[in-house]
């Protein structure tokens, strides 16, 4: 690692931290504090097992809710990642381990924005995560609680895909999966069913989902269930396949 050409650094920051989680809060917060306002009434009803069981189960779930964020932090939260040309590194502190990119087997990419009438993206109506699978079966997450974030996961997917696809070839006779989307010697298989290369036509990404027309029928998958969906695209091209921006017409 002394000799890694450095690319970007990353780190965790407890605003964006609060974005992520806001949702968790505040139901968190609205649940919790409903089953303390419930206690007066208790305290001067004190005939029903019924009352007791939901006052006590309010506060226990809001409770549970409220810790939720601080659970996924201790279990795979980071304060610092950096990405280097050779492979990527990260630590709860200082940097204290890294992998180079050979060893990651699989990169998910969640991204999604929900969005109320005229709102704009924000940090705030937010959900991401980037998830690698280590070869050992390790997993690492991040999500926008890191800065610059959207540089991170663009320049992971990058340099694993440019490594899985420099020892991956699409004409070698084998199947090549992808979760529920597989590369056959004959076509193109998605949920177990196959379709052949002249029943396919017009591959896209459209709305984050990859797209195409399998025997006349529009086939659509969200990109946030398919692993190394940037691999998949890049053997389809391989094998001589346009893949549009945006849904092309059939």
């Amino acid at each position: 690692m002394e000799n890694w050409r450095y690319c970007s650094e990353h780190h965790f920051d407890m605003g964006r931290f609060v974005a992520v989680w806001n949702k968790s809060f505040l139901w968190g917060a609205i649940i919790f504090a409903g089953g303390l306002v419930g206690i007066p009434a208790l305290l001067m009803r004190g005939d029903s097992h019924l009352r007791e069981l939901l006052v006590f189960g309010a506060i226990g779930l809001g409770f549970i809710v409220l810790i939720q964020p601080f659970i996924w932090r201790l279990r795979f939260g980071v304060r610092k990642v950096v990405v280097f040309d050779e492979g990527i590194a990260w630590g709860a502190g200082a940097v204290e381990e890294w992998c180079p990119w050979s060893d990651i087997r699989e990169v998910w990419r969640y991204d999604i924005f929900s969005l109320q009438r005229s709102e704009d993206p924000n940090d705030w109506n937010r959900s991401s995560l980037l998830r690698l699978v280590l070869h050992e079966g390790r997993e690492l997450r991040f999500n926008h609680s890191l800065t610059d974030y959207d540089q991170l996961a663009q320049q992971v997917q990058q340099f694993v895909t440019s490594h899985l696809l420099a020892e991956t070839d699409p004409a070698d006779g084998k199947i090549h999966a992808f979760g529920p989307v597989e590369i056959t010697p004959k076509g193109l298989r998605m949920f177990s069913q196959d379709y052949a290369w002249s029943e396919i036509s017009n591959f896209a990404i459209s709305n984050g989902s990859f797209c195409f027309y399998g025997r006349g029928h529009l086939m659509q998958l969200h990109l946030s269930i398919i692993p190394n969906y940037q691999v998949l695209l890049g053997l389809l091209e391989r094998l001589g396949h346009r893949i549009h921006l945006g849904l092309a017409p059939y």
